[in-house]
């Protein structure tokens, strides 16, 4: 047996034996006592579900959408839930009573099917490649600004960043989040703000990731990559901004920067450790940085930071399907809200918000905190009841497989990774699937849009 298939049986067996142990640790370490034993056995088949998502996605590619959407899913939809169940504690208070919680976990199983389908029929079906439609072209292939692109995006970066510093000074870097949201617009008009703070962060994660590229590849020395790495720190810095549009900015250039992620487990690892250990240690750092909240970020038990606000996506599912027992389907309001996003509410009154908040406000009242999740799977099921599962799910299955199909294949002659928007979407994707969608698709059409029009400016099309 030689060195390489050594390396491979010994990765393989190592993921094998983390996935088991990582799938039956909530159930050793939490007592089964009192509990319904159909509904941890319906946990434990979504798990293994997902668990399998995870290796054989793995296995086809060292980093995909899909292998993203396994991880969620193993993560927010089994992990979480089964610890909140064997607790008997949910984020936003309350309880979910064993009916609920055995139809949750069949709708999850039954997406998560559909999702399979949809993305092998992905792959059979001809009408994956339809004329003129080069949305997935786009979104796959390599990113680059001509010379006079390049001098006006960095002129640009600088003079914002200068803006920036005037409005916060050195210390407003790292100070708190709420002023890394006003520096560039503290107005009342939410749409525009949306706008605006997807917009902006896409605009320097752009320019700084093809900055990346050209080092990377030796076109360029890198004093013009550091120049706007440091203009990024200084307007985005990590702990000054969500945890979502700092994974979807940094992560993109990280990947860049470190080819060898194209290539075995290392982007998995890096993923999982960062869902362990990164993420609950950035929370305590949203609002400011002091040595009480770092060492208060560290006091709580490994069992509590999953029974908190930021894994609240099973227990808003949940919510979902009470509201449509309760109240029926919403009939695509919510969705129609979501996708006219850019529609200031001074023109449309009516206008719905998100679908988590509605969620919270109708189960506990209107006194009560409204940025909360609304999972991928919870606006299909409120929409259109299980009509809403079906087409949610294949339609996603259906579009993750043509874009991570569209990028390896444009990449598969490239000795480094290729710098375009897909890489943004790999971390952008996580954040849609919690919810909730307003806010996902919001953020992801300010990226893309972005990235079009700086592609568009910098080759225009003859």
């Amino acid at each position: 047996m030689n060195k390489m298939n050594y390396k491979i049986i010994l990765s393989i067996v190592t993921l094998i034996v983390f996935q088991i142990l990582i799938l039956f640790f909530p159930l050793i370490i939490l007592s089964l006592s009192g509990k319904d034993a159909i509904c941890v056995v319906s946990f434990l088949i979504n798990g293994i579900v997902f668990l399998g998502g995870i290796f054989f996605a793995q296995k086809k590619h060292s980093f995909s959408l899909e292998l993203i959407y396994w991880i969620f899913m193993f993560f927010f939809m089994y992990f979480a839930p089964i610890i909140q169940y064997l607790s008997d504690v949910y984020p936003w208070r309350g309880s979910l009573s064993d009916d609920l919680i055995l139809q949750v976990n069949i709708l999850i199983f039954a997406f998560n099917i559909i999702f399979i389908v949809g993305r092998r029929l992905s792959e059979k079906v001809l009408f994956i490649n339809i004329p003129n439609f080069h949305f997935s072209d786009f979104l796959c292939n390599n990113f680059e600004f001509s010379k006079k692109a390049k001098i006006f995006t960095t002129v640009s970066v600088v003079l914002l960043t200068g803006y920036s510093l005037s409005r916060t000074g050195l210390l407003g870097i790292v100070a708190s989040r709420v002023q890394a949201i006003q520096v560039f617009y503290s107005g009342n008009n939410s749409a525009l703000e949306l706008i605006i703070e997807s917009v902006l962060p896409a605009f320097f994660a752009y320019v700084v990731a093809e900055a990346a590229q050209k080092m990377i590849i030796k076109e360029e020395k890198g004093f013009r990559f550091f120049l706007l790495f440091l203009c990024l720190l200084i307007c985005f810095f990590p702990t000054t901004i969500p945890r979502y549009k700092m994974a979807t900015i940094y992560g993109a250039v990280f990947m860049v920067l470190f080819p060898r992620l194209k290539k075995g487990t290392a982007f998995l690892w890096l993923f999982v450790g960062a869902l362990f250990v990164a993420f609950p240690l950035l929370n305590s750092f949203r609002h400011v940085i002091s040595m009480e909240s770092f060492s208060q970020a560290l006091e709580g038990s490994f069992v509590e930071s999953y029974v908190k606000a930021d894994y609240d996506a099973y227990r808003m599912l949940a919510s979902s399907v009470t509201y449509v027992n309760n109240n029926g389907i919403v009939w695509g309001r919510q969705l129609l809200g979501s996708l006219l996003f850019f529609v200031p509410r001074s023109l449309w009154g009516s206008k719905p918000g998100g679908s988590g908040a509605m969620l919270i406000r109708s189960e506990f009242g209107q006194d009560t905190v409204s940025n909360v999740s609304c999972p991928f799977i919870a606006e299909g099921y409120l929409n259109f009841g299980f009509v809403g599962i079906v087409v949610f799910a294949f339609f996603l299955g259906f579009l993750i497989n043509r874009f991570d199909s569209a990028y390896w294949k444009n990449s598969k002659n490239q000795s480094s990774i290729v710098f375009c928007p897909y890489l943004f979407m790999l971390f952008m994707i996580f954040f849609i699937l919690r919810g909730d969608f307003l806010s996902g698709f919001a953020y992801l059409c300010g990226f893309i849009i972005t990235g079009y029009m700086l592609k568009t400016v910098s080759n225009p099309i003859r």
